[in-house]
């Protein structure tokens, strides 16, 4: 509402409000001494938009129960429903965890070197983690089923250079697990 409406507008609302509420009864044995005048506006020349209804005196002023309208109400809706990740199944959250892929960047390392790492599994699938040579690796959750891992290899000493399996392990929300395992070579 612009502001050159706004006055005239609560005023309007306030000589309504004045108008509808019964005076208290004190007040109703004596005669009103004062009245509601609306606030001085910088533009005359407006008129309010809405007929206002005509006072009565309180003495002809009828209780009439007073019906508010319905409100609508929203549509009801469905549950929210998750988003598929293209090639990944949608599982329940109590349904056991599927790895359906698990890639490494390299088989080989060299330590300083950064291996990353790609799992997908099915949606219900919390939490993946990675463990290779007394290391333990929690994967990051890119989007559900889908978790990627970047770790530079540490400083191993050369005696402890050679294959290692290395094992993901997927976990649903109830700690169910599935794991699969593939080789890398510290060199």
């Amino acid at each position: 509402m612009k502001s050159d409406r706004l006055v005239p507008f609560l005023a309007l609302v306030a000589a309504t409000l004045v108008a509808c509420t019964p005076a208290p009864e004190s007040a109703q044995a004596a005669p009103a001494a004062e009245s509601v005048q609306a606030a001085p506006t910088a533009t005359a020349a407006v008129a309010p938009t809405a007929t206002p209804a005509p006072v009565l005196p309180a003495s002809q002023a009828t209780a009439a129960p007073v019906t508010p309208a319905p409100l609508a109400s929203p549509a009801p809706s469905a549950a929210p429903v998750a988003t598929p990740t293209p090639g990944v199944p949608i599982a329940a959250p109590d349904a056991p965890p599927q790895i359906l892929g698990f890639s490494i960047s390299t088989n080989v390392v060299h330590p300083g070197d950064v291996l990353s790492g790609n799992v997908t599994a099915s949606s219900n699938v919390a939490s993946v983690e990675v463990r290779v040579a007394g290391f333990s690796y929690n994967m990051t959750k890119t989007e559900p089923g889908r978790f990627f891992l970047s770790a530079v290899v540490p400083n191993v000493p050369k005696m402890f250079r050679r294959t290692y399996p290395m094992v993901a392990i997927a976990r649903n929300a109830r700690g169910d697990a599935t794991q699969v395992t593939t080789q890398i070579t510290i060199q």
